[in-house]
Parts: C-alpha cells; structure tokens; sequence
C-alpha cells in the first residue's frame, strides 16, 4: 500500500497472527525483505477477518510463493486480477492433498495432488480452488508463519488481490469456519477412500 491511500489503514490491519491491529512485522532474508520469488522468501499477508489478503503485481509465467499461518486446508480465492494457472504444494504430512474446484455453488472434489508437483488448472485456469487433507497429526505450529508456503502461477500478466483462508480446526476435532461444515463428514470420508484407491 506504500504511496497510496491503503497507508492509512495500517492502524487497523496487521500481518500477525495476533491480528493485533496496527502490528506490523518484516522479515529480511539475504539484505532484502520477502518477494515471493522463492519458497525459502516466500509473500507474507496481511492478515483480515475473512483470512489472509495478498496483493501483488504478477509477470507471465512467473511463479510466485505465499504463505499464510496454519490450518488443515485453505481457499485460494482471486478477488481481482488474472486467474490460477498453476499450484505447487509442500511436502507436508503425507504428502498428498485434496483438490476441489467450485462449481457455481459447493465444492466439489477433483483430484489428489502430490506435494513438490506442480498441477495445472488448463489454459484459462480458476479464480478459486480448495486445498484439503493436511492431517493434523502433522502437527503445524499456528505461530510458525512458513507453515505452508505456496507456489502459484497466474493465466496472465497484471495486478492480482487474492485471498487464502484458512480452514482450521479446534482441540475437539470441530472444524471451522463454515466454509468447511458444508463439506460435511462424507467429503472427508470421499477423500480417504480417493487416497486409499491410489494407494492400492
């Protein structure tokens, strides 16, 4: 937001996990602050009440690394700007993550992705997706802010604000926010038996 009217917001947002309004920090990694370019200086957001907000100016074909804090799965979300073209996962947990795509109305599962696999969208890609399937056994740290770094690309050049929210769970195994309740217990159930398919 620097040179823009967004700086005077700054009171009222934060990049932390605290959310503490106003809160800012920065990490610098080899003389330089964090731009994306690679998973180890990967974007950091800003954190909001509906997840974390990423703004950015994107080349074609340039791939970009994001993170956010934690969770067992995230919506990936372009509010403005060009389309997802391409995902690249980590290696967390097993390794393998559930893909659903947005139909005009729920979620609906597509595919297993393999972490370190880059995955393509097709020639005009999506403007949201849904990772699922981090177990919780891979027991992410909520203040280790590289918990899940992304690698994204984009269908085109241009500027792209883009959300990523978090779904998380609590202690006792609810999960939240809605989002994740209209999956319902049988999309967990549809993804084990995809995983267990591609085991056999």
């Amino acid at each position: 937001g620097s040179r823009t009217a967004n700086v005077l917001d700054l009171v009222n947002t934060s990049n932390v996990a605290a959310n503490t309004p106003g809160l800012w920090t920065f990490a610098f990694r080899e003389g330089g602050a964090p731009d994306g370019s690679s998973s180890s200086n990967p974007l950091m957001p800003v954190v909001t009440q509906q997840g974390w907000d990423f703004d950015f100016n994107i080349a074609l074909n340039q791939q970009i690394f994001i993170d956010p804090l934690v969770a067992i799965g995230y919506d990936y979300i372009v509010d403005s700007g060009p389309n997802f073209a391409t995902v690249l996962l980590p290696n967390i947990g097993d390794g393998l993550f559930d893909l659903y795509l947005w139909d005009g109305i729920n979620w609906a599962f597509n595919s297993i992705l393999n972490a370190s696999i880059e995955h393509s969208f097709g020639l005009n890609g999506v403007n949201r997706f849904r990772i699922g399937g981090i177990e919780t056994g891979a027991g992410l740290d909520p203040n280790d802010v590289t918990a899940f770094i992304t690698g994204l690309t984009f269908a085109s050049a241009g500027q792209v604000s883009m959300r990523m929210i978090p779904i998380t769970q609590q202690t006792n195994g609810v999960p939240e926010p809605v989002t994740l309740a209209l999956m319902g217990l049988g999309l967990a159930g549809l993804g084990f038996t995809h995983r267990r398919r591609k085991a056999a």
